[in-house]
């Protein structure tokens, strides 16, 4: 798998949403509540929490939230993609070479280049006041990366798969299409992973650029936050040696069982996920302090 380096993303500079647009968001929700019947405070003032309805409606209700109260998280994903669609289709796509790996691989770039950014591993930090109001009413920090993970797969896996549909057809390559597709999940899930670990172990508020230019003890911290990701390029593809180890124990050549590999991958792509929520609740487990320290600041 080839996987791109990318430069600065606007997720690194956007700030939340206004308090004001974040209160009449909770206050709709209040409202809402208040006629569904539900025990939660309504029309409280203050950040909106996580619902409780079930996986679906809950990853429904965080997207709705994502696109009405973290408008500046969606620009961010927005720029990315979009430089990711120029920058990786330009790198990858060779017209005179139809049956090359490169061409394969402009899905998994452009799934790659979006969620090696802060937009993914800094998924806490980015929605500080409503991840802090759940946290106060005793939610798991797994579930709430669980429901944060989920809304941006949903966001991006259409259009990664869009993609690889599409490049399967261009080269005429319509049969690989089903293992193309699950090698895509497989990336996806692999990164909200290690984003669900690096979102509690660096959260910060990305606050504007002006007033981190005055804070400048902060500096070195948010450094460090924005190019972490950028390290985990360098060892994310060594969590696909387990897979890849059983995947010629059981099958042997990928030649000829792709299907089959891709199928492994994506299941290990799920596992290397939820293991990841795991370790990401017991670090809040073990060091909550530290973390709310953390979630609290600007770096």
């Amino acid at each position: 798998m080839v996987v791109p380096t990318h430069g600065w993303s606007l997720a690194h500079i956007g700030g939340r949403a206004p308090a004001a647009a974040r209160a009449a968001t909770t206050g709709a929700e209040g409202t809402l509540r208040a006629v569904e019947g539900s025990e939660e405070p309504t029309g409280a003032a203050g950040p909106a929490l996580e619902p409780r309805r079930g996986v679906l409606a809950d990853v429904a209700d965080e997207l709705r939230w994502t696109f009405t109260g973290r408008k500046g998280w969606l620009v961010g994903i927005g720029a990315n993609l979009a430089v990711a669609a120029v920058y990786v289709g330009y790198t990858h796509y060779d017209p005179q070479v139809r049956d090359n790996v490169r061409v394969a691989g402009i899905a998994t770039g452009v799934a790659v280049w979006v969620l090696a950014d802060v937009v993914n591993t800094n998924q806490l930090g980015a929605d500080a006041d409503r991840v802090r109001a759940s946290l106060a009413r005793r939610d798991r920090v797994s579930r709430i990366l669980a429901l944060k993970g989920l809304a941006l797969g949903v966001l991006l896996l259409p259009l990664t798969c869009a993609i690889s549909i599409g490049v399967r057809l261009a080269i005429d390559h319509w049969r690989a299409i089903p293992h193309a597709v699950m090698l895509d999940v497989w990336v996806v899930f692999t990164w909200l992973g290690v984003g669900s670990i690096l979102s509690v172990l660096l959260p910060y508020d990305p606050i504007p650029l002006r007033e981190r230019w005055r804070r400048r003890r902060t500096w070195l911290r948010w450094a460090v936050c924005l190019a972490v990701p950028y390290a985990a390029l360098a060892v994310i593809r060594y969590l696909a040696w387990p897979a890849d180890r059983l995947a010629r124990h059981l099958l042997g050549r990928p030649e000829h069982h792709l299907l089959g590999y891709a199928f492994l991958y994506l299941c290990w792509g799920v596992v290397v996920w939820l293991v990841c929520l795991g370790l990401a609740e017991l670090y809040v487990g073990v060091a909550r302090r530290r973390f709310e320290a953390d979630l609290g600041r600007g770096t």
